[in-house]
């Protein structure tokens, strides 16, 4: 796919950046409780990599089928997800059942994450992509991941799970408000899909790597059998 770097969107290159910090605070606020929240309504050991399974495995497969409908508007879809992560918070205040958890997760992992970052390829120049990228990539993340935790497990300590999800969900609104003023342009050729082959090493591996990554569930159980609260939890992994 070819681009015109001739002009850049300064303003959309903006906005995306703060719907893209807003998304991340968010995120922040529970990923690391995430798996202790499970087991907290009642998920087994098993059920939650049951969640981790089916979410990976989303994440691997669903990108084949938005880039074959979507080639023309695939950036649309940061849109779609970030709304399918809020109803996702809101979904995790009442629903139980790990195969539609495990399901729903993925869906909106895959729908947000390769439309931001082909968008934030898009609305940078040639000369400005790389630091641009290093900053919001980097900087983003960084700060985020030390005050979420922080706020999360102080908000969790003083009123409970529904509270984080709420608070959390209503921060993806203002995400997607400030995506609403990003200016998409389709692409005039599309993209290029990739071989069934080549995808479907793609989705082995990536599905393979998930379940491997620490992260997502050794390492919240280990800092909640260290910590003894949810806010000396979230201190820990903020440090």
């Amino acid at each position: 796919m070819k681009e015109n770097n001739s002009s850049v969107d300064v303003e959309s290159l903006k906005y995306l950046g703060l719907s893209f910090a807003l998304y991340w605070f968010g995120s922040s606020l529970f990923n690391v409780f995430f798996p202790i929240y499970l087991m907290e309504i009642g998920l087994s050991l098993l059920q939650v990599l049951l969640v981790l399974l089916l979410t990976f495995l989303v994440v691997g497969l669903l990108p084949l089928v938005t880039l074959v409908l979507f080639t023309k508007r695939f950036e649309s879809l940061m849109g779609l997800g970030i709304v399918l992560t809020l109803a996702y918070y809101l979904l995790l205040l009442f629903c139980k059942d790990p195969l539609l958890l495990g399901l729903f997760n993925g869906l909106y992992i895959a729908t947000f994450w390769p439309s931001f970052n082909l968008l934030l390829f898009r609305l940078t120049s040639v000369k400005s992509r790389a630091t641009t990228i290093s900053v919001v990539l980097f900087l983003v993340p960084t700060v985020c991941g030390v005050l979420g935790p922080l706020v999360g497990g102080f908000v969790i300590e003083r009123f409970g799970y529904p509270a984080l999800l709420v608070f959390a969900a209503a921060i993806f609104a203002f995400s997607a408000a400030a995506f609403a003023k990003v200016k998409l342009r389709p692409a005039k050729r599309g993209l290029h899909v990739p071989s069934p082959k080549l995808f479907s090493i793609f989705a082995f591996t990536f599905v393979v790597y998930g379940l491997t990554e620490y992260f997502w569930l050794a390492y919240p159980l280990f800092l909640y059998k260290l910590a003894k609260g949810h806010f000396s939890m979230g201190v820990l992994a903020s440090a």
